[in-house]
């Protein structure tokens, strides 16, 4: 054998020897999870693939399985739970820690002799350098992802940020809108109130004026009967009704039907509407207008009603 077959034979023996015999003493427990039962590796990886019973590194599996192994139905991977001691486990001032875990075991991370612990044993040395190494691109991977992704969180707040200035702004004035709109909506009701008294006022008012003119206009039927009051609606429909009674619709007589008007609202109406709801049980009525022609509640004696005639 040459010495460039015999340093190949050696360096395929060094990627098989197992995790003991390069770092002897310092495997506490495999765990569930932690021993790989392949031939590709140290037997202590940091994931495995359980198959058939088996855990397996995704070098053992790939050459046990195919490289598509992954692929497997319901195949997933778990992280290894192995224990180990503390790197620097015999040296003083050690944490003499029994429960770390392979990835504090490798940064010697668990205290700060184990931070220092060197090994003489090349293997140890080989094996120490590739994996740290490996950290270290992954955690600089890691790193630029956190950044990156730390970045694009600042850009978001720092937006998001101005965004809500601005709606806080839009907000801010959308109130000022609405209390200016509340103060002209107390303005208006404020408004409505009197106005609705100056409505009661005026139609109090109108009623008394109406109820005077249509007495004035009946008992001096003659003289109305000659004006002209061409902006009084009330008195145009009171001369066209001058000839029959609104209540029954009879044409006034000098008899039962003569005109005669209530005193206490005015209201004109033949003689015998006024008189016909009276009985010998009851001595006083209701205003013939309240059923039949408009709502009018007085009640009144007989001699409240008073003819155009008398």
């Amino acid at each position: 054998m040459d010495v460039d077959e015999a340093s190949t034979s050696t360096a395929k023996m060094a990627k098989i020897e197992s995790f003991e015999s390069i770092y002897p003493g310092v495997l506490v427990s495999y765990g569930k999870f932690g021993k790989c039962h392949g031939s590709q590796c140290d037997g202590v990886p940091f994931e495995t693939w359980p198959m058939e019973g088996r855990n397996f590194c995704e070098v053992c599996a790939t050459k046990e399985y195919g490289s598509d192994f992954k692929n497997a139905k319901d195949l997933y991977s778990e992280i290894s739970d192995a224990k180990l001691k503390c790197p620097a486990f015999d040296n003083e001032g050690s944490c003499k820690s029994e429960d770390i875990d392979i990835w504090e075991f490798y940064r010697g991370s668990c205290c700060e002799p184990a931070s220092k612990v060197l090994t003489e044993n090349k293997q140890a040395q080989e094996k120490q350098l590739k994996v740290v190494n490996q950290f270290y691109k992954d955690d600089f991977h890691s790193l630029q992802g956190i950044e990156d992704s730390h970045e694009n969180t600042k850009n978001i707040i720092e937006k998001t940020e101005e965004r809500l200035k601005r709606e806080e702004m839009a907000l801010k004035k959308m109130m000022e809108k609405v209390e200016k709109t509340k103060k002209y909506l107390e303005t208006q009701k404020n408004n409505y109130e009197a106005e609705k008294k100056s409505i009661n006022q005026c139609e109090k008012e109108k009623n008394e004026s109406l109820k005077r003119f249509r007495q004035l206009s009946y008992e001096y039927h003659s003289v109305a009967a000659e004006l002209s009051l061409d902006d009084e609606v009330e008195a145009k429909e009171n001369r066209k009704q001058y000839l029959y009674c609104r209540v029954c619709g009879e044409f006034y007589n000098d008899t039962d039907r003569r005109k005669s008007f209530l005193t206490k609202c005015g209201h004109v109406a033949c003689l015998k509407c006024f008189k016909d709801d009276f009985t010998d049980d009851i001595d006083h009525s209701s205003c013939p207008w309240h059923i039949r022609v408009m709502d009018c509640e007085n009640e009144y004696y007989q001699h409240d009603v008073k003819t155009l005639y008398e």
